[in-house]
């Protein structure tokens, strides 16, 4: 699993870098990320919002509400 960690990151600059790196492994086939939010909401529900455009899965653990584990499987 890879990891991308948005800390000190701002919005814009971390949902292009999140969008892009998960655009471009599924290029390459199947893939997990564990992105590391914080606990900012806005910044959390940004990077839920890419995931649902592109049809990324993704799950938020409940014991670690500033991660999000993003999943995705080439048919």
């Amino acid at each position: 699993m890879k990891t991308i960690d948005l800390h000190g990151k701002k919005h814009n600059e971390a949902i292009e870098l999140v969008e892009d790196e998960l655009l471009l492994a599924s290029t390459k086939g199947d893939f997990n990320y564990k992105i590391i939010t914080g606990q900012s909401k806005a910044m959390r529900n940004k990077i839920i919002e890419v995931c649902e455009r592109w049809g990324f899965g993704y799950v938020i653990p409940g014991n670690n509400q500033g991660e999000i584990n993003i999943q995705w499987n080439k048919l």
